[in-house]
């Protein structure tokens, strides 16, 4: 009876040992980020390509029903918040809100979009403006 209390002990610490283990974190670059701007002057949208200077940190999240936050380097707050996890079937994170953001591990190639700002005026958010819709690539390496 005790090896099998030893054996239940000694199981839960290696379980615990490989949820530490797992816990990665990236900093992805963006590589070049294209999309639309709106030109208040002429109230029409116009192909833009944006700079891609951005960085961000991909982490496990402290927050409840939260398990990756994607964070801007230099900010405080999340960029996007990812309530699922990596596919079991393959090395993809995909995360959607306002901001949609995709990364495989494997890769470590991710892509980011925005594309609220096409039809930001809602019923919910009437005094919403349009605002620039963009998708960008990049890849991230294991910090």
């Amino acid at each position: 009876m005790r090896l099998e209390v030893n054996q239940f002990v000694l199981i839960g610490v290696l379980v615990s040992m490989s949820s530490a283990a797992a816990a990665e974190s990236w900093l992805c670059v963006t590589d070049s980020s294209t999309g639309f701007h709106y030109n208040n002057a002429s109230q029409s949208w116009e192909r833009q390509n944006f700079k891609a200077d951005e960085k961000y940190l991909l982490r496990p999240s402290k927050s409840e029903n939260v398990l990756w936050e994607l964070v801007e380097v230099g900010e405080d707050y999340p960029f996007v918040e990812c309530r699922t996890d990596f596919a079991k079937t393959d090395a993809n994170l995909e995360c959607a809100d306002l901001v949609s953001f995709r990364f495989n591990r494997s890769s470590l190639k991710f892509v980011i979009s925005a594309t609220y700002g096409y039809f930001a005026k809602t019923r919910e958010f009437p005094d919403l403006k349009p605002d620039s819709v963009f998708v960008a690539i990049g890849r991230c390496s294991e910090i």
